[in-house]
């Protein structure tokens, strides 16, 4: 069983949560992955902040 999806958790980060948690190693993202798909969650997040902002 896995943990729910945290209160104002982005899906795209809950995704990558549970990908982590794959039972099979080889099926877990690599480091370079979690990064990449981690920035990206964050330039988005960064976004959608600026925008809100300027409303």
């Amino acid at each position: 069983k896995v943990l729910a999806c945290p209160e104002n958790t982005p899906k795209q980060v809950y995704d990558l949560m549970k990908m982590c948690w794959n039972t099979k190693p080889t099926s877990r993202p690599l480091f370079h992955h979690l990064l990449k798909s981690l920035n990206s969650s964050y330039d988005d997040y960064q976004k959608k902040k600026v925008l809100s902002e300027l409303v």
